[in-house]
């Protein structure tokens, strides 16, 4: 099983991960197809840097070094994005343009480290 570092868009982040989750929302067989993790956690080995030089679980868009750091994975919009193995270097060069520019400088963002 993974550890990801994921970037939850929003301050309820417990109900923004909820339809992730294997164990709800399960189809007639038992699986969530829409499942990533099985649990997450907040973890000193998970956290954002942010221009002033901290490392922190929670910030402002306009605060974290998007230069410096990019998460495995991101819901945002309501939609999981993650990166493919295969595919790093494209997520780690994109992502800012892909994720973050539209977002609100304000808007709160938290990395949690998922388990799946």
């Amino acid at each position: 099983m993974a550890h990801w570092s994921t970037l939850v868009v929003g301050t309820d982040v417990e109900r923004l991960l909820r339809p992730f989750n294997e164990y709800v929302d399960v189809d007639e067989c038992g699986v969530n197809p829409r499942g990533q993790w099985d649990w997450y956690q907040f973890s000193d080995y998970r956290r954002m840097p942010t221009k002033d030089g901290h490392e922190v679980w929670m910030a402002m868009v306009e605060e974290v070094d998007w230069e410096r750091w990019s998460p495995a994975a991101i819901v945002v919009n309501g939609e999981w994005h993650e990166y493919e193995t295969a595919k790093l270097d494209e997520w780690t060069a994109t992502f800012k343009a892909r994720f973050i520019d539209g977002l609100d400088p304000k808007t709160i963002v938290t990395v949690v480290n998922t388990h799946g």
